[in-house]
C-alpha cells in the first residue's frame, strides 16, 4: 500500500507539482517553441534590409555635361564680300524684292550679309541704320554699312554695303544692283554715316 502511495505521489509531483528547476525548463522550452519563427522572421528581415541598404550597388552616377567645343570666329574677308557683291551685280531693282529676280537696297544689304555671315538683318534702311556700331569713314571695312538720305525731304532712305578703297554695292532704282564710289559729289552731298555689323 505504501509502494503504491509513493508511486502516486511520485507521478503527480512529476506532472501536477514539478519542482522549480523543472518548471523552468520546461517553461523555456515552450516559449523557445512560440518564438523561434517570429525571431528567424525578424533576423531574415534584418538581413536582407542590411544587406539591401549596404551591398546594393549604388546607381550610376549621370553623364558628365561635356560643353561643345566653342569654334573660333573666323573673320569675313573683303574677298568674300567682293565674291557675294559679282553675283548680285545687273540684278534689277524692284521694290521690296529680295531675290535675283528684283532687289532693292535693304534687300540687296539684307541678303548679302544672310548669305556671307549668316546675320538677319531687318528689313528697311531705318532699322538697318539703327543696328551695329557707328564707325567714321576714315575707319570703313568691307562689310561695314553706308547709309544716305533723301536730299529734298532729309529723310534716310537709301543703303549700300561698303567693299572698299571708297566703293559700295547698292540697288539703284535706276540701274539697279551696281558698284559706286563714295567720292561721287551725289553720294557725298548725300552719305548720312556708317554702322559695323559684328557676327
Amino acid at each position: 500500500m505504501s509502494v503504491v502511495d509513493h508511486s502516486a505521489k511520485s507521478y503527480c509531483e512529476n506532472v501536477e507539482q514539478p519542482s522549480g528547476s523543472t518548471l523552468q525548463s520546461r517553461s523555456f522550452r515552450a516559449t523557445e517553441r512560440w518564438w523561434r519563427p517570429f525571431l528567424f522572421s525578424m533576423a531574415v528581415f534584418l538581413l536582407t534590409g542590411c544587406q539591401s541598404e549596404h551591398h546594393s550597388s549604388p546607381p550610376p552616377p549621370p553623364p558628365p555635361v561635356v560643353a561643345a567645343p566653342v569654334q573660333p570666329h573666323k573673320a569675313i574677308t573683303p574677298a568674300q564680300w567682293k565674291a557675294e557683291a559679282d553675283r548680285w551685280i545687273g540684278v534689277k531693282y524692284r521694290k521690296g524684292g529680295t531675290d535675283r529676280a528684283g532687289i532693292d537696297c535693304w534687300g540687296l544689304t539684307s541678303m548679302m550679309y544672310l548669305d556671307v555671315a549668316g546675320i538677319s538683318l531687318p528689313h528697311t534702311s531705318e532699322e538697318q541704320f539703327r543696328c551695329g556700331t557707328p564707325v567714321s569713314t576714315n575707319d570703313l571695312r568691307p562689310g561695314d554699312l553706308v547709309f544716305f538720305i533723301s536730299l529734298s525731304q532729309h529723310v534716310l532712305d537709301h543703303v549700300g554695303l561698303y567693299l572698299g578703297n571708297t566703293e559700295f554695292i547698292h540697288a539703284s532704282p535706276s540701274r539697279g544692283a551696281v558698284v559706286s564710289s563714295l567720292r561721287q559729289d551725289y553720294y557725298e552731298k548725300r552719305f548720312q554715316g556708317a554702322n559695323r555689323i559684328k557676327p
